[in-house]
């Protein structure tokens, strides 16, 4: 497990490949070796062995630490979604499972409000984009779209007739 870690610090994606698919035995060592496993994979973009890293029957089940459960339901959850073929109703569940104390959790809030956003799920997605620019890393964009939807929401509400008014002066 050392030895795939700290070949991953130095940017050595394959050999860190290695030596995580040799951890064996210690249960919570596996688990974390098959979230660094997928890791690497989701940023290949190799979406499907980072899902069949984390796939398996009462996989996610059997793991006790939340914090671990958490990061492994987020690379499931964007690796569902970024897929050719993405079931975004199984990729939502998976990022709904991102529990809001962990380091992913305004990543994923950020993933649910685009996946809203593009179901026309304006309310939820107000409410996940408000989770997200909670954080400063997500600000822009869950502002950017929280601005977007409300615009959406004003144009749609507003009378026809002031749209006329604004065309005659512009």
């Amino acid at each position: 497990m050392q030895l795939g870690l700290i070949s991953l610090k130095a940017g050595q994606a394959e050999e860190a490949v290695k030596w995580l698919e040799n951890v064996k035995f210690v249960p919570e060592q596996v688990n974390r070796a098959r979230l660094h496993l997928a890791q690497v994979a989701y940023q290949k973009q190799d979406y499907e062995r980072a899902i069949r890293c984390l796939s398996g029957a009462g996989f996610l089940d059997s793991v006790s630490d939340a914090a671990l459960k958490s990061d492994l339901c987020l690379i499931l959850g964007l690796s569902e979604r970024n897929r050719k073929e993405p079931d975004l109703k199984k990729a939502g569940e998976y990022l709904k499972l991102v529990v809001p104390n962990s380091a992913g959790y305004a990543q994923a809030q950020a993933a649910l409000g685009d996946q809203y956003r593009e179901a026309q799920a304006y309310a939820q997605a107000v409410a996940a984009y408000t989770q997200a620019s909670a954080t400063p890393k997500y600000a822009a964009q869950g502002l950017f779209h929280l601005g977007a939807i409300h615009v959406k929401w004003a144009e749609q509400a507003a009378d026809p007739a002031f749209h006329i008014l604004l065309l005659a002066f512009f």
